[in-house]
């Protein structure tokens, strides 16, 4: 997640290869999100705007104030079991 100084939280983009053969694929008109390195994925329209938040990652149809939908997503580490 991001890091935060007082104010919006710093964020790191990562970018990562991944397989020729992954197999994700998406519908036209969408782009695929991952978070987690694969924890949390999901298709978005093309033209969403993104918008990290501290906690969250926020997906909206138009720039705020002005969109009329969000989605959001948040996704928690889970410590190792023995």
């Amino acid at each position: 997640m991001g890091k935060s100084k007082k104010g919006k939280p710093e964020w790191i983009k990562e970018t990562l290869e991944i397989d020729k053969n992954h197999g994700w694929q998406s519908k036209p008109g969408y782009k695929i999100f991952v978070a987690g390195r694969g924890a949390v994925r999901f298709d978005v329209p093309q033209d969403w705007h993104f918008e990290p938040d501290e906690k969250s990652f926020r997906f909206h149809d138009a720039t705020p104030p002005n969109d009329d939908c969000r989605l959001e997503v948040s996704y928690n580490h889970l410590p190792k079991q023995d």
